[in-house]
């Protein structure tokens, strides 16, 4: 599977995928669908990164990637806590 190819992927599993991402633009849409490749997302303050980087971690999740094997950093014990947050629910 290439990066940013979902589409081998299952059917519902695409469908959560796309219902996860509606609202992100392109750019933001490419960051949160690399499933097999290491990102970096750099942009300045309120672009989007906290919720970029939580569309990812979910994609991923839904791709069927282990969390325990997910690795995301930030910056700010800010972006640490809302990342946390927003993966709980």
């Amino acid at each position: 599977m290439k990066t940013h190819d979902i589409k081998n992927l299952p059917s519902e599993v695409i469908d959560k995928i796309n219902e996860l991402n509606k609202d992100l633009n392109p750019e933001k849409e490419q960051g949160a669908e690399t499933l097999f490749d290491p990102t970096m997302l750099i942009a300045g303050a309120g672009a989007g990164k906290t919720n970029t980087l939580t569309h990812h971690a979910a994609t991923m999740i839904e791709a069927g990637i282990s969390p325990l094997d997910l690795l995301i950093v930030t910056f700010t014990n800010k972006a640490s806590t809302e990342l946390k947050e927003r993966l709980e629910k």
